[in-house]
């Protein structure tokens, strides 16, 4: 009888994620793009509370982010928010600081800072390469751009002025490590980790799940869009020959943890009867399987940069020609035969495809960095130009200023050209550019470096939206499918991932600008903080930026109002358990002290 009860149970939980046909597009799209908005809303978050009182501390850092950006995604996925009301919503809160900031036509004279003798120190100190590269080490780490405490290789928030923070994020657009490359590669994670979880619980929209042969859905992005992220920082994999014996045994490193994992998941899964969908990948296949694979492939094919563009085309177009021979019908089909190929017919299938994705990531991947170096290089210029004359320094640190301006120097002073593999014969790097222009070029330069940015922009968002186009003229002759990664799921995952990076792109740059808007729209310069002691808290800024908005008094009546709501839902708990009154009284103290540690009483 328990036997027939618990294959009733597998049966029923294999059929809840089976023959599921998926969503829109669009609101695939709103949902994604919810992402990147949320995680500049929590950097802008930090970077308040870091401006407005002392240095964050962890627990500070994990409220905003788990309240910010990973419970409403939490709540996208459950379909409790609407995802076309939350993306205009949230658009709106990262476009009105920078809307905020042209209104309140933010100077662009360096801002400076009171700091004691030791802080001038510490900062003059942080200027400073490291290994010989041009990477700016900062003995204090701090967010790139927002000065929340959480990157390793920035400088002192409090030192710097607007235009070195703003340089600075765009100088980290050419840079080998892209902030906003790693931001989308955790974001994916993120987002990956909560469909992973909520999939198996009824809260989670089935449209939402993985399609069984065609379609759109979140989960069908997210798979592509992990074999994207890896083509996305692999693209140098292969800037220096290697024989074939060190590419075989670099891929078989590289794919171990994978088919560790895949044989450990499929020995597991058969040996307690657990249920799985046979239909996503195959009998013993699953998604560690294809990443391994994919991984020796890119290790042993050895494509250098300059070539992914026509390896891209090729194995894409190679791939669906075999698909549309008759191979994808195969793959869809629900028969199987006996044979480890036919049981495994999805997962074998798909391959070639996903290895076309992967490498169309390295593409992007590989364009992004090499049409940015000009970009890169004339932030580099300003930034040693700035160094130079002082304009980071804070206010007090004349004794240190020479010592700052070597420093300075030190920082532009050292370009490796093996970390350059897009650098041509006879082009100039920031340094070999600034060695015959001089230290820089002022203002001038700084149009020509917006003029070059917009630029760049433009081409990028073009390269999208012509991405866009041929999507529709590929839906036009085949039908979007992850199980066989035909050619228009791979344009429709290349597409997206490139619109995400794009808007964490523009997020990094406008993150200083927005956040000194906010700043002066609040009142609170530097390390100003207010009477109030709850207003070191990390929700500080946001019970600041309201009550200006909508004036002090009305504020405060509807801050009185969910106090007493908020009192009151104790009360209406505690009683029925049978708490006395005073001891009432002291948890509703205690929650006021909550309130006043996270910021909500400023």
């Amino acid at each position: 009888m328990e036997e027939h009860v618990g294959m009733y149970l597998k049966r029923a939980k294999e059929e809840f994620v089976s023959n599921l046909s998926g969503s829109s597009k669009l609101e695939i799209f709103a949902l994604i793009a919810c992402m990147p908005c949320l995680l500049h809303l929590a950097n802008l978050i930090d970077g308040l509370a870091s401006a407005r009182g002392p240095p964050l501390t962890f627990m500070h850092v994990a409220v905003v982010e788990v309240s910010v950006a990973i419970l409403p995604q939490v709540l996208l996925y459950m379909g409790v928010l609407n995802p076309y009301i939350a993306i205009l919503l949230l658009s709106s809160l990262v476009v009105l600081p920078a809307v905020l900031a042209l209104k309140q036509k933010i100077s662009s004279e360096p801002i400076t800072y009171s700091m004691d003798a030791s802080n001038v120190a510490q900062t003059s100190n942080s200027f400073k390469t490291v290994g010989g590269s041009n990477t700016v080490q900062a003995s204090n780490p701090i967010n790139t751009v927002s000065g929340s405490g959480r990157h390793p290789r920035y400088l002192t928030a409090a030192a710097l002025s607007l235009q070195l923070k703003v340089l600075l994020a765009i100088r980290d657009l050419g840079e080998l490590r892209k902030t906003y490359v790693s931001v989308f590669r955790g974001g994916l994670m993120l987002s990956t980790c909560i469909a992973i979880l909520a999939v198996d619980f009824h809260a989670f929209p089935r449209r939402y799940a993985k399609t069984e042969t065609s379609g759109t859905a979140l989960m069908d992005f997210g798979v592509g869009a992990i074999i994207f992220a890896g083509g996305l920082v692999s693209w140098n994999l292969h800037t220096t020959q290697s024989s074939l014996p060190k590419r075989i045994n670099a891929g078989l490193r590289s794919a171990a943890p994978s088919l560790v994992l895949w044989l450990g998941r499929a020995v597991s899964l058969k040996a307690v009867d657990y249920q799985e969908h046979v239909g996503e990948y195959g009998v013993h296949w699953n998604f560690f399987a294809t990443i391994a694979v994919i991984v020796l492939l890119g290790n042993l094919v050895c494509v250098r940069p300059s070539q992914l563009v026509l390896a891209g085309v090729l194995v894409t177009a190679a791939h669906q020609a075999l698909l549309s021979s008759g191979v994808e019908a195969w793959v869809s089909s629900s028969e199987r035969g006996s044979s480890l190929w036919e049981l495994n017919k999805e997962g074998i299938g798909s391959c070639l495809g996903f290895w076309a994705l992967h490498i169309w990531g390295a593409t992007i991947g590989y364009l992004l960095h090499c049409t940015s170096q000009a970009v890169r290089d004339i932030a580099f210029a300003e930034i040693g130009e700035l160094l130079s004359r002082g304009d980071g320094e804070p206010q007090g640190g004349t004794s240190n200023q020479e010592s700052g301006e070597q420093e300075g120097l030190e920082v532009h002073g050292r370009v490796e050209n093996q970390n350059r593999p897009c650098l041509k014969p006879g082009e100039k790097t920031g340094e070999q550019a600034m060695s015959t222009t001089g230290t820089g070029s002022g203002r001038s330069g700084t149009g020509e470096l917006w003029t070059l940015l917009l630029r760049w922009f433009s081409a990028a968002c073009v390269l999208n939206a012509t991405l866009w186009l041929a999507l529709l003229a590929s839906e036009s002759m085949w039908q979007v499918s992850r199980r066989s990664c035909n050619a228009p799921y791979i344009v429709w995952i290349v597409t997206l991932s490139l619109s995400v990076l794009l808007m964490l792109l523009a997020a990094q740059v406008l993150l200083p600008i927005s956040l000194e808007a906010l700043l002066q729209a609040t009142g609170a310069r530097g390390a100003t903080m207010l009477a109030n002691k709850g207003t070191s808290g990390p929700f500080a800024p946001l019970v600041v930026i309201t009550r200006n908005l909508y004036g002090e008094k009305e504020f405060n009546k509807f801050r009185g109002k969910a106090i007493s709501l908020h009192s009151q839902v104790i009360k209406d708990f505690c009683k029925p358990l049978g708490v006395d009154g005073k001891q009432i009284q002291g948890v509703i103290r205690l929650a006021k002290k909550n309130g006043e540690k996270l910021g909500f009483l400023a």
